[in-house]
């Protein structure tokens, strides 16, 4: 059975990495915007009872769930067999439930676009597992935290990982397995809206503290966990690096000796690659299905 890899334009890096390892061809698409910031697609080639491949990340939110939508429908409507779409970041996520009455459960409506065109869909660390639950389709997550602690495995003198809260307690559990070392998490108390406190459960002051998160956007959750953490040197490291409001300059300045993030969202500090994690996850999917 035929396969083909396309992309739109937020997630080229990571297509063409995995196009190598799985040694399947990139589609020829065109993807652009009228003056009017309308977005035009075109799949430039016959895709009629093939396998596709769709790698796309929503950093970008609206403009890249667009074209993921124009692209995966097309593909659909022009006789694809089966489309596998692969969501390196997935947006709106973070709005996972109703946390006030009327509120939009907004990854919710996302899901619901995805399933219209997807066949099965493969999402790298959503940010809450449960988030997989809310397909009708299959649906898997990929964890590449495991990919973090590589990076750091050689670089750390007397390590633990540190989760900034409890909610990333399991990303710094498996990160610190991967280096082969401790963990810990620090304890978050609400005292107000938008008022927490936080308190670290032990000091670190022979340690090299690598702090983990899912996602870093403004960098205030790190830098609190800086302030809060008693340690001989502070690296930082999370799989989506938004990265917004100078934060990788802020975390620097508060003493951190590296910030790494992995590409799944392209970024100054995106040096770990998860290409080869998701390309492994798909072959195995793929030797399933009898594709490969």
């Amino acid at each position: 059975m035929k396969c083909s890899i396309f992309s739109g334009t937020s997630a080229q890096h990571l297509a063409f990495e995995i196009s190598k390892f799985l040694n399947i061809p990139i589609g020829k698409i065109t993807v652009k915007r009228f003056p009017d910031g309308e977005c035009y697609v075109k799949i430039e080639k016959d895709v009629k009872n093939e396998t596709c491949i769709l790698i796309q990340s929503t950093y970008r939110q609206d403009k890249d769930l667009i074209e993921l939508l124009l692209i995966g429908d097309t593909l659909k409507d022009l006789g694809a067999s089966k489309v596998i779409t692969v969501l390196p970041y997935l947006a709106y996520s973070r709005q996972d439930r109703r946390f006030s009455e009327g509120e939009a459960i907004s990854v919710k409506s996302i899901v619901k676009l995805l399933e219209i065109f997807s066949d099965v869909v493969f999402v790298i660390n959503p940010h809450k597992s449960y988030i997989i639950d809310y397909f009708k389709i299959d649906a898997f997550e990929i964890d590449v935290s495991k990919d973090i602690g590589e990076y750091f495995k050689n670089k750390l003198k007397n390590p633990i990982v540190v989760s900034p809260d409890i909610g990333a307690v399991n990303i710094a559990k498996s990160v610190a397995s991967s280096i082969g070392c401790g963990y810990d998490y620090l304890e978050k108390k609400r005292l107000a809206p938008g008022e927490v406190e936080v308190k670290s459960r032990l000091e670190y002051e022979n340690n090299d503290v690598l702090i983990v998160d899912d996602i870093i956007d403004s960098g205030g959750t790190i830098i609190r966990a800086i302030e809060n953490i008693k340690a001989k040197n502070y690296f930082v490291g999370c799989i989506h690096g938004l990265f917004n409001q100078n934060s990788i300059y802020k975390i620097y300045a508060y003493g951190a000796k590296e910030v790494v993030s992995t590409d799944t969202i392209p970024n100054p500090v995106s040096k770990i690659s998860v290409s080869k994690t998701i390309a492994k996850r798909l072959k195995d999917y793929l030797k399933e299905i009898k594709v490969l």
